[in-house]
C-alpha cells in the first residue's frame, strides 16, 4: 500500500480527445476537450495541480489544451504509453505519482483508452487494498477520478 502521508487529493485519468488518425486531434476532440476543461475548472479551483501526459500527439495536443484554458504545467513522459495495451506499465505510473504525490493537489493523467480503462482500478487496488471496477468504456475527453481521502472512484463524462 502507498503510504498516504502527502497532500494528494485526486488523481484524474483523462482519455484524449477524439482525433484522425495519427495527425492528431479532430475539430471533435478539441471540443471535447474544451468542455471538459469546462467540468474540471470547479475541481481543479485553487488547487495545485500538474498534468502528466503520453507523448502521442493526441494526448499532447489534449493536455496543451487544458495548460491553456487552466494555466497547469505539462510534463510529458513515455511512462503514458502509446495506446497500446502490451505498453502498459501501471508500475511506472504508481512511482511517478509517488515522485510527485507531497507536492500536489491533484495529478492528471492526459493518456488513452488502455490506461483510463484499468489505470484507475489498479490504484485503488495497489494503494487502498480495495477492488473497484466500473463497467463500460471512457470515452474520448472523458475521465476517472480516483478520491485519495475518500477511497472511492467517479466519472466525469
Amino acid at each position: 500500500m502507498i503510504n498516504q502521508i502527502n497532500s494528494l487529493d485526486k488523481i484524474i485519468t483523462i482519455r484524449h480527445g477524439g482525433y484522425v488518425s495519427n495527425s492528431g486531434l479532430s475539430i471533435r476532440g478539441y471540443y471535447q476537450i474544451l468542455e471538459l476543461v469546462n467540468k474540471l475548472r470547479p475541481i481543479i479551483n485553487n488547487k495545485k495541480v500538474i498534468i502528466f501526459s503520453s507523448k502521442v500527439n493526441r494526448a499532447t495536443e489534449s493536455a496543451k489544451i487544458i495548460k491553456n484554458e487552466l494555466d497547469i504545467d505539462v510534463i510529458e513522459t513515455e511512462i503514458l504509453g502509446t495506446g497500446l495495451a502490451f505498453n502498459r506499465d501501471f508500475a511506472k505510473v504508481m512511482a511517478l505519482i509517488q515522485a510527485y504525490e507531497v507536492d500536489f493537489d491533484i495529478i492528471i493523467l492526459m493518456t488513452h483508452l488502455s490506461y483510463v480503462d484499468n489505470f484507475p482500478s489498479y490504484y485503488a487496488l495497489e494503494a487502498w487494498g480495495k477492488q473497484l471496477y466500473y463497467t463500460g468504456t471512457i470515452r474520448e475527453g472523458q475521465a476517472v477520478i480516483n478520491h485519495i481521502s475518500d477511497k472511492k472512484i467517479s466519472f466525469i463524462y
